[in-house]
């Protein structure tokens, strides 16, 4: 047995070379043609903050710490869905890279990860139905829509939600994906799909990370958890185009953002999740109530918007971690805190100190209203009549949520209590 050993192939040919073994005399001899291949690597730009990634090369060595050395003064944390790796915290439940692997991380800074290995052979996923997160087994971009186009899909969006494929919404604004990143998917049920085959050198896709519209309110901050909230274009009433429209929660604070194209398209606004690595409350928690506001940079006002949301898709109204929603009706209110969110609801007096009367209730089931931050403080059920009323004489001072449920869908209006 002869062992040779070979310094690694750098360049992007193959190299091939021979070894001739033959006895003292020079005959009889034996040549062995010896074909190397070559170096094969990946780059990666990850952005600073949060991001998905993948690759479509498999690392010599799949140690994930070895693997984020070169980044580790810019990398706070990496998870995928069942561990972390989390330097700081001397956490390391990932362990290593393994195949068709499928990663978040937060980067404090952007910087360009190198891996080095052999090409990812098995290109097919098998998923199960409900969400998973995937990676992108392709060194060039991937039609999104053509790829998955017998599979029963549902949605698709990039890590930060900026990107989403949502078939059955019409909204597109993934259309490829990229190699280096990595996407959540939702199936209808159990399915599988094919990544084709690679030809050419590979391809380095920067993120390109649309900004916010202008706005008057705070800073949004984009985490990898997030509730899709699909606004449907013909229930659009009162709204132009460039109008911005804005998530809020709890303490006044907006989550997510839109700004309206054209009102021929169904809209789309990523209403972020809380991130646990920061300091502050920067996004929603589970069970928050949403509230919506538009900002019209034309006259710079700010207006309230009236919402009823589709039963069709049961997160509604709250976030949901992950969780989708579509809106049916979105109406600018002339009358500010109390404007209208069903055609027919009507809440007098508001701002009140005691009783209020709600109008307009007969085709809805149920009646509950909230706290600010979504606590259920009473409801009522099987209403037969066209209007109720409510005394809220002994509630604090405060702006309150009444959510009626229908089988047409579910409207939200606001009332304060002075």
């Amino acid at each position: 047995t002869l062992t040779v050993t070979y310094e690694e192939n750098l360049l992007d040919t193959l190299r091939v070379g021979s070894i001739t073994v033959m006895v003292a005399g020079g005959t009889p001899a034996q040549t062995v043609m010896v074909i190397q291949d070559v170096c094969h690597t990946q780059t990666i730009a990850l952005p600073a903050g949060w991001s998905g990634l993948s690759g479509f090369i498999m690392p010599e060595n799949s140690n994930i710490e070895d693997i984020f050395a070169p980044v580790s003064n810019q990398l706070i944390i990496v998870s995928n869905l069942t561990g972390i790796y989390y330097p700081a915290g001397q956490i390391n439940t990932i362990g290593t890279w393994d195949s068709q692997s499928a990663y978040r991380l937060k980067m404090n800074a952007a910087a360009n990860l190198i891996i080095t290995g052999n090409p990812e052979p098995n290109k097919t996923l098998n998923l199960s139905a409900g969400w998973s997160m995937i990676p992108v087994i392709s060194g060039q971009p991937v039609d999104v829509a053509s790829l998955l186009e017998d599979v029963p899909v549902i949605i698709v969006k990039d890590v930060i939600g900026t990107g989403i494929f949502w078939p059955e919404m019409s909204i597109n604004t993934l259309v490829d994906l990229n190699p280096g990143m990595s996407y959540y998917i939702k199936l209808l049920e159990n399915s599988s799909f094919t990544y084709p085959g690679s030809d050419g050198q590979p391809v380095t896709v920067y993120p390109v990370i649309p900004e916010f519209p202008e706005n008057p309110w705070n800073t949004v901050s984009r985490t990898p958890s997030s509730h899709l909230i699909a606004i449907v274009a013909d229930g659009m009433q009162g709204i132009q185009p460039g109008d911005v429209i804005g998530v809020f929660g709890s303490g006044n604070n907006c989550y997510g953002m839109t700004q309206i194209a054209d009102l021929k398209h169904n809209a789309l606004i990523t209403a972020y999740a809380d991130d646990n690595f920061t300091g502050e409350k920067d996004g929603f928690e589970n069970g928050e109530l949403f509230s919506f506001r538009l900002y019209r940079p034309g006259n710079d006002q700010v207006y309230d918007l009236g919402v009823v949301f589709s039963t069709a898709m049961p997160d509604g109204g709250f976030f949901v971690a992950e969780g989708l929603s579509a809106i049916t009706m979105l109406k600018v209110s002339s009358t500010g805190i109390a404007g209208i969110s069903g055609e027919t609801v009507g809440i007098y007096p508001n701002p009140t100190d005691g009783r209020i009367w709600i109008s307009g209730v007969k085709d809805f089931d149920k009646l509950t209203m909230m706290s600010n931050t979504g606590s259920v403080l009473l409801q009522r059920d099987n209403l037969d009549r066209d209007k109720v009323v409510l005394d809220l004489s002994g509630f604090s001072k405060g702006i309150y949520q009444i959510m009626l449920t229908g089988k047409q869908g579910t409207v939200i209006r606001k009332v304060v209590k002075d």
